[in-house]
């Protein structure tokens, strides 16, 4: 993202540098969906204004050609239902792309946020950054099958012009001749084009972009869980190694602890709620048609669950045991029920809170 132009929002890490970003996430720009930078000119908003107007006014070209082509032939059922495939997937594409610009700003917001505190670096943690790399692979790859359907799009009017013949790559009629004049068609042709990119632009970018923040937001829960599960082993260690050194109680070192991790699990929480704002409407339109990437979702529902146990099951007992007073043992028992209530219920990603993605949704879709 660093050679992005500056009125284009450029996320950092926490060390001040620039990501590495999957060239999938380049989609955005095919529907003017990336946020732009949050200082920027009056004319560079208006220019931003009018490419989305232009955007919308060449969708609605194709939804209305294609409208027109399927109500001139209502009497071939087939070619009808052949066309209107496409027309169903630009009329999803067109909510989604939409709704995507108008959060541009929140997003903007939430992807910094996911840059600074989500994202594992391969140089901080390499065996679950390649982890999450291998998970990561399927949806990358269902990524060329969109490059195939975009060589199409430039391919039908290529083959055209070979055969003296003016081809659009949507099947569109309107009430006049659009193959005459040359500049008429040109017109015409450079819409569908547009269109075309900006239907399988966000498929590639968003798809991608969404699971790589579950799948690192899963890490971050896999790494508090790791922390959990060996807080009190640490705490008594410490003490061991520390109680001829200074005066803190076994039940002292065992809660800064505690709140550290609760203070981890918050933060978490607090990005998956804003994953869950940013994606709710548009989960709920991609419901079927994604299953490939719902598999992905899968991770951290699994995930999420463990955690209200975990705290439960973290050896609290063990620390108490070592410990003589008994207003501290209050202390730690008032912090672990506080943390399994935060963890009780579960994160859900959900369209629209409509449908819920879990396994079985993603088998319902797989096999149906």
């Amino acid at each position: 993202m660093r050679y992005l132009p500056i009125s284009y929002h450029k996320p950092l890490l926490p060390n001040g540098r620039h990501p590495p970003i999957d060239w999938q996430l380049y989609g955005f720009f095919c529907s003017n969906g990336w946020p732009l930078a949050a200082h920027i000119t009056k004319t560079r908003y208006i220019v931003d204004i009018l490419v989305t107007m232009m955007q919308f006014m060449s969708e609605s070209m194709v939804l209305i050609g294609e409208a027109v082509v399927m109500y001139d032939n209502l009497d071939n059922i087939s070619f009808v239902c052949t066309v209107l495939a496409p027309n169903l997937i630009l009329f999803e594409m067109m909510l989604r792309a939409y709704n995507i610009i108008y959060k541009r700003n929140s997003f903007r917001t939430h992807v910094e946020e996911f840059y600074k505190k989500i994202y594992i670096q391969r140089t901080w943690n390499p065996e679950l950054f390649e982890k999450i790399r291998r998970q990561h692979l399927p949806t990358k790859y269902s990524t060329f099958t969109y490059i195939i359907t975009l060589v199409t799009y430039v391919y039908v009017p290529i083959s055209g012009l070979v055969k003296n013949e003016r081809l659009l790559p949507f099947p569109i009629k309107f009430g006049f001749d659009y193959t005459v004049p040359w500049p008429r068609y040109v017109v015409f042709l450079a819409m569908s084009i547009w269109t075309g990119f900006a239907v399988v632009g966000p498929l590639i970018g968003e798809a991608n972009m969404l699971a790589m923040q579950i799948l690192h937001l899963n890490g971050r829960y896999s790494l508090l869980l790791q922390d959990l599960r060996k807080i009190s082993r640490d705490s008594i260690a410490e003490h061991e190694r520390c109680k001829d050194k200074d005066n803190m109680l076994v039940t002292q070192r065992f809660r800064c602890r505690l709140f550290e991790i609760i203070r981890r699990n918050v933060e978490l929480n607090d990005f998956a709620k804003s994953l869950q704002e940013q994606y709710s409407f548009r989960v709920f339109v991609m419901m079927a048609l994604s299953a490939t990437l719902l598999c992905v979702l899968g991770f951290l529902t699994a995930t999420t669950d463990e955690l209200s146990t975990s705290y439960y099951c973290c050896d609290w007992e063990e620390v108490i045991f070592h410990s003589r007073d008994a207003e501290e043992n209050k202390k730690i028992m008032k912090l672990i029920a506080l943390a399994i209530h935060l963890n009780s219920k579960p994160f859900r990603l959900t369209g629209l809170n409509f449908s819920v993605v879990n396994y079985e949704t993603v088998v319902s879709l797989a096999f149906c």
